[in-house]
């Protein structure tokens, strides 16, 4: 895979009522060197020009002091623009608060350093999954002004471990299965994990070398091993690394033809299973 963007400095706003609160909870941030600080605020119509002019990646948020005020912060951008937020509390009743807000994290004070950077691990996954969802829509919409002939991914972007996005080759990916509103996509032995359904993933890779074997998997030809025949007419694909994928009933046919062996033989066949070779390359 490559990496073809540098991870960003993360810039935040603090809205902090309590003095002590507030100094304590930059230094914690200030000593991620990924992250800066570019401007505090007791309350939040101290800070709103700024957080309109400056359009920070990250805010933290004190729900206590900020009340209604919250919906003025959250709307205070440009059209299309929503700062991410991170909440903190005294105690956890304002958890719902939070919920409504759609706020990364939450917080309860007194700050710890463990807390701060795991709010700050979370916001850069989250801003590299965002890029990586950007970056693919694009791709898949440069495919659909391609020739057919050409329309198939070279590279799928994912996010990157410390924030950004890497390029993987697509030849790479042994397999791919869903995760609720997420496909995970794995490749020599790492798993990656971008937004996107299924099936529109599945029309963008290229048929005679990715097969799909049940409503949740896909799997690449030349990644599998064999085919072992189940009782009741199931089957189970054995891919090189050793992983087991079922293959769902109605994709059975499917896998059959493009291991170039007609469904009724797969049915017929009295051994346990069935190696692959060059046929599924």
């Amino acid at each position: 895979m490559t990496n073809d963007t540098v991870a960003e400095t993360t810039r935040i706003l603090v809205f902090e009522s309590d003095p002590g609160s507030r100094d304590q909870l930059i230094s914690l941030i200030e000593g991620d060197p990924g992250a800066s600080v570019i401007g505090a605020h007791a309350r939040i119509s101290d800070g709103l020009i700024q957080l309109s002019e400056s359009f920070p990646d990250l805010v933290f948020l004190d729900l206590d002091q900020a009340g209604d005020d919250a919906l003025d912060l959250v709307g205070a951008g440009a059209p299309g623009y929503a700062p991410a937020l991170v909440v903190t509390s005294q105690s956890e009743i304002r958890a719902l608060e939070a919920f409504e807000l759609r706020a990364l994290d939450y917080l309860i004070k007194p700050f710890c350093a463990s807390r701060v950077r795991r709010s700050l691990l979370r916001f850069r996954s989250y801003r590299a999954a965002l890029a990586a969802q950007a970056l693919n829509v694009r791709l898949m919409r440069d495919l659909r002004e391609t020739p057919s002939s050409e329309r198939y991914l070279r590279r799928v972007a994912v996010p990157a471990s410390r924030g950004g996005f890497g390029l993987l080759d697509v030849s790479s990916i042994d397999w791919i299965d869903a995760a609720g509103n997420y496909l995970l996509i794995h490749a020599s032995g790492d798993r990656h994990k971008v937004r996107e359904t299924m099936t529109a993933f599945e029309q963008r890779l290229d048929p005679s070398t990715f097969v799909r074997v049940h409503r949740s998997t896909i799997v690449n030809l030349a990644a599998i091993r064999e085919v072992r025949k189940r009782s009741f007419g199931e089957h189970l694909i054995v891919t090189k690394s050793g992983q087991r994928l079922n293959v769902g009933r109605r994709y059975r046919e499917r896998v059959a033809q493009v291991l170039g062996r007609p469904r009724t033989s797969v049915r017929a066949r009295e051994a346990s299973s069935i190696s692959v070779g060059s046929s599924a390359r």
